[in-house]
Formats: structure tokens, C-alpha cells, sequence
């Protein structure tokens, strides 16, 4: 389902932020992750843009999943 700008917008006047754990801290990057589809990016929008790049730490190797921000 695909949501006009004018449908994205009202439904982002009508998110309260209060309602928002207090203790909820945003990082400089989270931006980009993924994860945060449909709870910040509406899927309709970004899903065929997810970009992914394998990372290794700690001798462990996993998959990142980014969005094009």
C-alpha cells in the first residue's frame, strides 16, 4: 500500500513524542539501520533500497543492513 506525502505527513502530526521512553537515546548512526522500517521509514518507500555489507568483529562475521540515508 502506498501512502501519498500528505498521508506520511498526517500521520506524523499525529505521533505523540511524549509517549517516548525517556530514557530512549538515539545514536549518531542509527539512523541508517535498517530495522528501523516501518517504526521510522515507511516500508512502501525504502524496502528495495536496503543496502547490506558484511562486517566481522571479534572474529565473528554478520551482515549489515543499511538504508541509503
Amino acid at each position: 500500500m502506498t501512502r501519498t506525502v500528505d498521508e506520511r505527513r498526517a500521520e506524523a502530526a499525529r505521533y505523540d513524542v511524549r509517549r517516548i521512553h525517556p530514557q530512549l537515546r538515539f545514536g549518531t548512526a542509527s539512523d541508517r539501520f535498517a530495522a528501523w522500517m516501518d517504526q521510522v521509514y515507511p516500508r512502501d518507500i525504502w524496502a528495495d533500497q536496503v543496502m547490506t555489507r558484511s562486517k566481522k568483529v571479534g572474529g565473528q562475521s554478520f551482515e549489515e543492513r543499511l538504508l541509503p540515508i
